[in-house]
């Protein structure tokens, strides 16, 4: 869903961009084409962006594109990892116009002054399971369509990811834990699902424990939460106009 959404943002700023899904596609894209800027997700399969991105400066030197870090983690020391491998700048997931456009070096103009979108509406209150100004927000960055696709990739999605972390808990899996918890806190927070968010990111947590204890407990309410945000996010769906 991210790859999905970062496609969709570059394509306001009228960029033109492929994808891969590990440090090794990176790599081989990038001998293949030419690039002017690679945003590199840390936390990826097979080859990190790290990895990546330090190979990268060995093997192109100075002809190099930029790299741009994308983590779902806005930690301090995950910034400091991602410029001591050699990036270029940071971007905090989930990924922002406004701040995408800045990293890149261009100028944005609100979609609502284009003619798209409607004003936000106020703040819901905090026991909603979204924060609407959130999901009024996509909706004036990306438009009505693209916005009803990005809702339906994350309804289509996140059950898998639930069930990946359930299974990866009751296994004592740390590393599926971790990635399965660290998409669904990035992906929850791009609709405003905070709750939901939050109790991924405490998921995450518990990955980086010797052992998953609590993590059952914490996926039964992951999984709670978003029989919560599923009916919400799928009645927005079906108001958006397409």
């Amino acid at each position: 869903m991210n790859r999905q959404l970062a496609l969709l943002l570059l394509d306001e700023l009228g960029y033109r961009a492929d994808t891969a899904t590990n440090g090794i596609e990176a790599l081989q894209a990038l001998e293949d084409r030419t690039f002017d800027v690679v945003l590199m997700d840390i936390q990826m399969p097979e080859m990190d962006g790290l990895e990546a991105t330090r190979r990268i400066h060995e093997r192109m030197g100075p002809r190099r594109p930029r790299i741009i870090a994308a983590t779902a983690n806005a930690t301090q020391d995950e910034r400091e990892r991602a410029l001591a491998a050699g990036m270029d700048g940071y971007l905090s997931k989930p990924i922002r116009l406004e701040e995408l456009a800045a990293v890149l070096g261009v100028e944005v103009m609100p979609r609502e002054v284009r003619g798209h979108g409607d004003p936000a509406s106020p703040a819901e209150p905090m026991s909603d399971p979204i924060d609407r100004t959130a999901l009024e927000r996509l909706r004036r960055t990306l438009g009505d369509a693209d916005t009803r696709e990005l809702i339906g990739t994350f309804l289509s999605e996140a059950p898998k990811l639930l069930a990946s972390i359930r299974s990866a808990a009751e296994a004592g899996d740390l590393e599926r834990l971790r990635l399965a918890a660290h998409t669904l806190k990035s992906n929850a927070a791009t609709f405003g699902a905070m709750p939901l968010s939050e109790i991924a990111r405490a998921l995450e947590r518990v990955a980086h424990e010797p052992t998953t204890g609590g993590a059952d407990d914490l996926a039964a309410r992951a999984e709670h939460e978003y029989q919560r945000v599923g009916p919400v996010l799928e009645a927005e769906r079906a108001e958006v106009p397409s």
